[in-house]
């Protein structure tokens, strides 16, 4: 009885192949479920660390904060100048910390206007390409400051 397959033993095969591959299959839907959770929650994370760093910083290259949530108009005219620069772009990158990211770069856009009336004081955005492309995974963060005057201005801050 050398070299013969038994019945069982087949069907044995069959079942521990099925199972084998029904494993990985479900491994290969949940990471992939996983991976772009991942990606999403890492998205609003920037967003919002960036939102942090734009409102409730002093200092340097992007802190428009006077006295939370006062903002300061001249750090966000100077924010403005330094964002129509297109060669700052990578350096506004650097400051938000979104210069890392794996298979490529973020990108962000830092809008601010005045809600009565409506006039944008601020739109920093990428130098190339759109300003908020359609086709991309986006967080966008929206948040209420105050001017020097009392007046009410709407932040936006995008990462893709």
């Amino acid at each position: 009885m050398k070299g013969q397959l038994v019945f069982e033993f087949v069907i044995a095969v069959v079942v521990f192949m099925g199972i084998v591959l029904f494993t990985l299959n479900s491994l290969n839907t949940n990471i992939s479920i996983f991976t772009g959770n991942y990606f999403a929650y890492s998205l609003e994370n920037k967003a919002v660390a960036a939102s942090e760093a734009l409102l409730k910083t002093k200092s340097g290259v992007i802190g428009v904060e006077k006295d939370w949530p006062v903002l300061d108009e001249v750090r966000i005219a100077a924010l403005k100048d330094f964002c129509l620069v297109d060669e700052n772009y990578p350096k506004l990158l650097s400051s938000l910390n979104l210069d890392d990211k794996p298979f490529g770069m973020y990108n962000v856009r830092l809008k601010i206007d005045w809600l009565d009336p409506p006039e944008t004081r601020l739109d920093c955005k990428p130098p190339t390409g759109p300003s908020l492309p359609g086709n991309v995974s986006a967080s966008h963060i929206k948040r209420i400051a105050v001017n020097e005057t009392g007046g009410l201005l709407n932040i936006s801050v995008w990462v893709w």
